[in-house]
């Protein structure tokens, strides 16, 4: 009827996905960063506003 599950493996993958979401947070944030400081460059003025736009959509 049932199949059986080793906690121990269950235990392990919920540490490794984790440790990748906390990963991925980390590039995206860096990634939202490097955007942002792009857009505060005056010399990418129309850059800038798609960039916004890229980035609201990816964060919000």
């Amino acid at each position: 009827m049932g199949n059986k599950v080793d906690m121990a493996e269950v235990h392990s993958f919920s540490d490794e996905l984790k440790s990748a979401t906390s990963s991925l947070k980390s590039q995206l944030d860096a990634i939202k960063k490097s955007a942002d400081q792009i857009a505060e460059m005056d010399s990418f003025t129309g850059l800038q506003q798609m960039l916004r736009k890229i980035i609201s959509k990816i964060f919000i």
